[in-house]
């Protein structure tokens, strides 16, 4: 479930094939269609602490704050 409540950032959980434990990303979506979103790792289900969340949630902000930016500058503001 995604508990983070902010536009264009969402919480990943991933199981990579043969192995038996969860892996957490935080991803920024990007505004502009077509265009990947940038993950920012977290940890997995046993490193993941508060506080790495917070920084991957820090950086995911950077992240789409300039793709954000660069969608508004490929509208012409």
């Amino acid at each position: 479930m995604n508990d983070i409540q902010e536009a264009g950032i969402r919480l990943v959980i991933h199981r990579r094939k043969n192995k038996t434990f969860d892996e957490f990303y935080v991803s920024a979506v990007s505004p502009i269609h077509g265009e990947a979103s940038k993950q920012v790792y977290v940890g997995t289900e046993n490193t993941i602490t508060l506080p790495r969340v917070d920084a991957a949630m820090q950086k995911a902000r950077l992240i789409r704050r300039e793709m954000e930016i660069k969608f508004l500058k490929n509208l012409g503001y």
